[in-house]
């Protein structure tokens, strides 16, 4: 373990996501996230072969968030992914059910993304889903449309 510690860089405080590509195999993914930016965002390959990788990003459920229902979609992630999108925005956020939530994109003058959040639905997620005070989620773009959002906690 100590090895992929320092061959990895990692540091207390590190979010890692094992995931089991193929069992037969052994093959697996690792995800690693520093300050809720991924790590390691770079394609994975299996023999060579190039595997398509989910956008995403992780989420920490801090007390203002808790206290205020809402989901801060990072401005990198925003500008990559919904630079052509409307504000106000319909998505869906799916984790043991399916939740309809608003997000809202913010634009500067010249037309670059500011901010973006996701505001109308999250409550009834986190009280659906008992979301808890510090509880981190992966937020995984798997639909662009209809938007829908895959959650799982970490």
């Amino acid at each position: 373990m100590g090895d992929f510690v320092s061959s990895k860089n990692l540091k207390l405080g590190d979010t890692i996501l094992l995931s089991v590509e193929d069992l037969e195999e052994l093959v697996y993914k690792v995800r690693i996230w520093r300050d809720e930016i991924e790590l390691t965002a770079e394609k994975p390959s299996v023999q060579g072969v190039e595997v398509n990788q989910t956008p995403s990003f992780m989420f920490h459920f801090t007390k203002g968030y808790i206290d205020k229902p809402t989901i801060n979609v990072p401005t990198p992630f925003a500008r990559a992914h919904f630079g052509d999108l409307e504000d106000p925005c319909e998505v869906k956020l799916v984790l043991s059910s399916t939740y309809d939530a608003t997000m809202h994109i913010y634009y500067d003058c010249k037309g670059s993304i500011v901010a973006c959040s996701i505001k109308r639905g999250v409550k009834e997620f986190m009280d659906a889903e008992g979301v808890k005070l510090g509880e981190k989620v992966l937020v995984e773009l798997v639909q662009m449309d209809p938007h829908v959002l895959s959650l799982r906690f970490t």
